[in-house]
């Protein structure tokens, strides 16, 4: 992969990480909510779900939003990439952007199968996860597929498999159904 690209791989898992605080705790506010939900007897409504879960994709999108437009400032400016794999690196970069809103929405996920006491399920997909960024971009490049733009959709791809993860186990957890999909006073509890 060499020096670089591999200096670069670093950058993305870094803002990859780093870009996961756009959750502003909500996925943890989530937990703690439905948790409530469930020890006063009361069934956790899908609207509680729903708004929860859009309250941690929406600062994600935003967050992705940031670093899409930052991407050619750092790419050409601040890191000073050589000329061969600039190109690699602004679509590294831009394929990390994308997966921000699928860090933050996962964050909410996990918070909601720990609030629904998933802790078996949410600890087996954090792992998977955690195995899966550092194992791709290494078969990558063990098997010669190992530039920056490949390397950067697996990193997209080990999330998706992380969300549809979390998706399948929520799904089979019991609430009640609801017409509403958004709920104002949901929301206030989330940022209150």
């Amino acid at each position: 992969m060499g020096e670089e690209a591999f200096g670069i791989l670093t950058l993305l898992w870094a803002a990859i990480g780093y870009f996961s605080l756009f959750d502003f705790g909500l996925g943890r506010a989530l937990t703690q909510i439905i948790a409530a939900e469930r020890s006063a007897q009361a069934t956790v409504q899908a609207a509680l779900l729903r708004t929860g879960l859009l309250g941690a994709l929406l600062p994600g999108v935003l967050g992705g939003a940031l670093l899409w437009l930052l991407t050619p400032y750092l790419v050409y400016d601040a890191l000073n990439i050589s000329a061969p794999l600039q190109a690699q690196a602004l679509g590294a970069f831009r394929i990390a952007a994308v997966s921000i809103p699928l860090v933050t929405l996962g964050s909410g996920m996990r918070g909601a199968l720990e609030g629904f006491e998933n802790f078996r399920h949410a600890a087996l997909i954090r792992g998977l996860l955690g195995t899966l960024n550092f194992v791709g971009p290494w078969l990558l490049v063990a098997y010669g597929q190992g530039e920056l733009v490949e390397v950067a959709w697996a990193l997209l791809l080990a999330r998706l498999l992380s969300l549809m993860q979390n998706a399948w186990y929520l799904y089979q957890n019991e609430w009640a159904s609801s017409s509403s999909f958004f709920e104002k006073a949901v929301w206030q509890r989330l940022w209150g």
